[in-house]
């Protein structure tokens, strides 16, 4: 007999919101700028940025898996002296290993960061995110209570005509300040589900509205053009739950290299808090990222260190990035955006 489905069902009756709730996770949060923070759109030391990216919450246990895409550019940069204008579009889906549960989004977003000053070079930046949503479960598989009462295996409730799209919108605010070559700052804030879209199975179940803010900076770390520090900080508060990921990494570049050749490497450590309870660690994650001109390839794994780590028989996230940052056309004319390629 298939796993009894139904039974997950009604849970979902009384937690829903809990599930519902479930957000985009990613622990490489920079090689998804669009996700982070839709004021980044367009805001690129190329024309156009492509992002791939891939994760597994738990890697072999049942969990959530999470597929997501997104291009941006910048476009008539000719045209705005250094102002820059951007487009974007993006897609992710969330899938419950089993096909139980699904989150899909697609979403276009437009972005305009005006270059405030040249010494310090600095950028105030807006960002617009318009998105489609749709959360749904899949019970094809599942056992009612009907079929054992009258032999014929309908759903009571009605769950498998939930679906369709739902209006949301995100918007963000970004900051970014170039010292020297030795000091860079960027941080931004970032404020989704404004629209805070209804997904309630029978009845009023809000999707909480979400608060993102970061810090990201990158500073040379004694050797001089060959190596940084790039200290971080994350934050983000949806409804009841709070989580802060403060991490540390390097960057190191070839120095031999014909092209841009460079090799990072870090750690974090991810806390949460749900309600009053108190911020506790969950996981530490370590990452690897290696650049070769125009391309970033990341790999990052979460190892748990919360009691999920004997339910999860102590396997962590894997989380593999892909981000291209491509110039089709040649200017004269300084940009400076190193720090978002990590």
């Amino acid at each position: 007999m298939k796993t009894l489905k139904f039974i997950a069902t009604i849970v979902l009756m009384y937690t829903g919101s809990l599930l519902w709730g479930q957000d985009l996770h990613f622990s490489q949060y920079t090689m998804s700028p669009l996700n982070l923070n839709p004021a980044l759109t367009g805001f690129q030391e190329g024309n156009l940025r492509a992002n791939l990216n891939y994760r597994n919450q738990w890697f072999s246990v049942s969990s959530f898996s999470t597929y997501a895409f997104s291009a941006d550019a910048n476009i008539i940069r000719e045209n705005l002296d250094y102002d820059m204008l951007g487009v974007g579009l993006s897609f992710f889906h969330d899938i419950e290993e089993k096909n139980g549960y699904s989150n899909t989004n697609i979403s276009l977003s437009a972005a305009y960061n005006v270059k405030l000053s040249e010494k310090p070079l600095q950028y105030l930046g807006f960002g617009v995110q318009p998105s489609l949503i749709k959360k749904q479960i899949n019970l094809m598989d599942a056992v009612y209570g009907t079929l054992f009462e009258t032999g014929n295996n309908t759903d009571p409730l009605g769950f498998s005509e939930y679906g369709g799209f739902k209006f949301d919108i995100n918007m963000g605010l970004s900051y970014y300040i170039y010292f020297n070559k030795k000091h860079v700052i960027n941080t931004g804030f970032t404020m989704s589900h404004i629209t805070e879209p209804n997904f309630g199975l029978l009845g009023s179940d809000n999707l909480y509205r979400k608060y993102t803010l970061y810090v990201l900076t990158e500073f040379e770390a004694g050797i001089s053009g060959l190596a940084w520090l790039k200290p971080s900080v994350y934050f983000t508060k949806q409804g009841p739950s709070l989580e802060f990921m403060p991490g540390l990494a390097a960057r190191i570049q070839f120095y031999n290299a014909i092209n841009n050749v460079y090799l990072g490497f870090g750690g974090a450590m991810r806390l949460v808090g749900h309600e009053a309870s108190k911020l506790k660690g969950t996981d530490f994650i370590g990452s690897v990222n290696f650049t070769y001109e125009f391309f970033t390839l990341g790999f990052s794994y979460d190892m748990s260190i919360s009691d999920l780590k004997s339910a999860t028989t102590r396997n962590g996230g894997p989380e593999i990035s892909l981000i291209a940052d491509l110039q089709f056309e040649k200017s004269n004319r300084r940009r400076y955006f190193k720090m978002m390629r990590f």
